[in-house]
């Protein structure tokens, strides 16, 4: 009988940091709404800190386009989305989702890892969690479409995590 392979506890963030990042007004909106785009989805930081405020979209629900599905954000990602649109209403949608300290440039990885640090967590740890637990449970296929990614990533992933939702047969590219 073969054993699942163990997913290293490094990569695996407390559930408080999460909880934190959602709900502790006292940490910067732009830490915590591209900290759960890490923690949920496992977005890279350039795809993360180069968003548009035009890929959030509010139809029904608030959506995020990064690949070739749109998302709907889940509650309160939503409520943290809708308020940073919310600080530069007029802003154009080509903005920034994230803007920088310098004029004309997004938000910098750096203060966003020298701030992860003191939650004792880090960029790469909340994206190598939600890669795991997303590619044991989402066909690679779909993840690798919703977000942009190659569907070799998310096999690997699924692989690497015991799944088998990475290889799912119906969404195989017919050669």
């Amino acid at each position: 009988m073969g054993t699942k392979p163990r997913i290293p506890d490094r990569v695996a963030p407390a559930k408080h940091v999460i909880r934190t990042l959602a709900i502790d007004r006292s940490i910067p909106l732009d830490t915590r709404l591209s900290s759960l785009l890490f923690a949920v989805y496992g977005l890279p930081a350039t795809k993360t800190f180069t968003l548009r405020r035009g890929q959030l979209r509010d139809e029904d629900a608030l959506e995020l386009l990064v690949g070739d599905r749109p998302i709907t954000l889940p509650e309160p990602i939503a409520v943290l989305a809708r308020e940073q649109l919310n600080l530069w209403p007029d802003a154009d949608p080509e903005a920034w989702l994230f803007p920088g300290r310098r004029p004309g440039r997004p938000l910098d990885p750096q203060d966003l890892t020298r701030y992860l640090r003191t939650l004792g967590t880090s960029i790469s740890a909340l994206q190598k969690t939600a890669r795991f637990r997303l590619a044991g449970a989402v066909p690679a296929k779909v993840l690798a479409d919703m977000l942009d990614f190659s569907v070799a990533t998310f096999e690997n992933y699924a692989r690497l995590a015991g799944g088998t939702r990475g290889d799912y047969p119906a969404l195989r590219s017919i050669s």
